[in-house]
Formats: structure tokens, C-alpha cells, sequence
């Protein structure tokens, strides 16, 4: 059961990572409001049995009834996400209106989500194609998209998303 509810005169999409033998963290993402896409992730620790709403975008009515003690997104729309285990994992965030491309910012927890650090902007990737996110452990991972001439770029990081590396091409 997940608890608290989220609006089910919504249509949304969900996405979820397994991320240890009894460990789980899902993303369900609505469409836009305006400038601003709903979104909520929830986390377990108990194999599914129990959910706990632990980041979402503050700035969309369905987040009013959630607003208590849990953390703002890294954006005004969700991006992809990646769990390395029960208690770390990294969310992508996008804003289309930051600028011509957009802008690409990451939020980390290393706690299960009681707190997130908004740990960086991902350079020379925008949201004007598809993105990607892989973390191996806390300190190392990758970020894939294109710049914003439509060409690939792989971004790595080996403290943890605070700065950012370009490896392709």
C-alpha cells in the first residue's frame, strides 16, 4: 500500500528499481501543470510491504496533501533515476525553461531519503533528446543525453555527481 495517495484522476506513468534483495524505490510521474510535471517517488525497505513517500515537486497541487517532511525534486519535471541500494540512489530533473535546451540538475540521498542534497547541474547535456542515469556505487556514475547541437555526450562523476566529467565524445 502506498501511503499517502496520489491523484487518481490523473493519468500516471511509473518506473521502478529494484535495489537490494527487500529494497525498492518507484517514481510516479503525471502529465504537465503549466510549467510543472506532478511527481512523487516512494521508497521500501520491507519487500513492497510498506511505502513511504520520500521526494516529489512541491510546486503541483498534488503535492499539497504530501507537502509535510518530504523533499522537494531536483526540478520542475522528473527525469530518469537510479537506485544503487536500499538507502542511495540519484534523480535526474529537467526544466524546459531554463534556457533554449533546458537544463539537467541531479538530487542524491545516501540516507533512504529522509534527506536529499541538490548536488549539481550535468554540463553539456540537455534535455532536447533522451537521457540516462547509472550510478555503480555512491561516488561513481554516468549520465547520458545529447548536447545541445543533437550530438551524444556521456558526463561521468567520481565524487558523487558534484562535478562532472565528459568521456563521449
Amino acid at each position: 500500500m502506498l501511503s499517502p495517495q496520489i491523484d487518481t484522476k490523473r493519468t500516471w506513468f511509473a518506473s521502478v528499481h529494484c535495489a537490494a534483495d527487500s529494497a525498492a524505490w518507484a517514481q510516479f510521474t503525471s502529465t504537465p501543470v503549466g510549467d510543472q510535471r506532478p511527481f512523487v517517488v516512494y521508497r521500501t525497505s520491507d519487500a513492497g510491504q510498506h511505502w513511504q513517500a520520500v521526494l516529489l515537486n512541491k510546486k503541483t497541487p498534488e503535492a499539497y496533501p504530501l507537502l509535510n517532511g518530504i523533499a522537494d525534486g531536483p526540478g520542475p519535471w522528473p527525469g530518469p533515476f537510479a537506485a544503487v541500494d536500499a538507502n542511495i540512489a540519484f534523480f535526474l530533473g529537467v526544466c524546459p525553461a531554463c534556457g533554449s535546451h533546458g537544463a539537467i540538475s541531479i538530487a542524491g540521498t545516501t540516507d533512504g531519503g529522509a534527506n536529499w542534497q541538490a548536488v549539481a547541474t550535468v554540463p553539456d547535456v540537455t534535455i532536447a533528446g533522451p537521457i540516462a542515469i547509472s550510478f555503480a556505487d555512491a561516488t561513481h556514475g554516468w549520465v547520458v543525453g545529447t548536447t545541445a547541437n543533437g550530438s551524444p555526450v556521456v558526463e561521468a562523476t567520481a565524487n558523487g555527481g558534484t562535478t562532472w566529467t565528459r568521456q563521449h565524445p
